[in-house]
């Protein structure tokens, strides 16, 4: 049976999305189901949402965390980039890209320059080199979820540092699960156990085109 292309169904969907966008606007913490694993989130434009979520998995805060846009964010995204290449290229990997993709924008080449201005990403989040991560779920939840908050979701699994990122609701940590404000319940790929599907494919963008860090 393939993945689901919803991780609920309806109505739990609704009512889920209005708690965890309240969860959010309160700048809380969020463990949820992605495309892939089960991650840790919260507004990815407050300093004090970033650092619990730091906090909560014991991460050394220079490691940087890539961040959830929706489809809309996203060409504005795209359309910040000078390039016309480029462009095309960030269309290709953040939107058209069959699975799950997470594209490396550096600094200066539009992508990060508009986020800050723009107030949508906490400063914690850059790494040290200025760049951020950044994917777009194909996934109707989620997609849904980031179109009403209006702000980027940051994204991280749901482990304690240096430990197995959870492929399952039952396999994220009981520490983990104490220190999260809220907890989304099982997923329809839980319910069903349903084979996980491969990690997010990383490519860097880069003046001269794609370079490609996990295929």
């Amino acid at each position: 049976m393939p993945y689901p292309t919803t991780l609920y169904a309806e109505p739990t969907a609704t009512r889920l999305l209005r708690e965890a966008l309240n969860a959010l606007n309160e700048k809380k913490t969020l463990l949820y189901p992605t495309e892939t694993v089960w991650g840790l989130g919260c507004a990815a434009n407050d300093d004090a949402a970033v650092r619990r979520l730091y906090a909560i998995k014991e991460r050394d805060s220079h490691k940087s965390m890539l961040i959830l846009v929706c489809e809309g964010t996203a060409e504005l995204l795209i359309d910040a980039v000078g390039d016309a290449k480029s462009r095309l290229l960030l269309r290709q990997q953040l939107l058209q890209q069959p699975r799950a993709t997470t594209v490396v924008c550096p600094a200066g080449l539009g992508p990060v320059e508009w986020l800050t201005a723009h107030q949508q990403v906490s400063t914690l989040l850059p790494s040290e080199d200025g760049s951020i991560g950044i994917r777009v779920p194909h996934e109707g939840f989620l997609q849904r979820l980031l179109s009403a908050a209006g702000y980027p979701l940051v994204s991280s699994s749901a482990n304690l540092s240096g430990r197995p990122s959870p492929t399952s609701r039952a396999k994220v940590s009981t520490e983990v699960l104490a220190r999260t404000d809220y907890l989304l319940p099982p997923s329809i790929a839980d319910e069903q156990q349903l084979p996980t599907p491969p990690p997010s494919r990383i490519v860097r963008l880069t003046a001269a085109g794609i370079e490609i860090l996990r295929p």
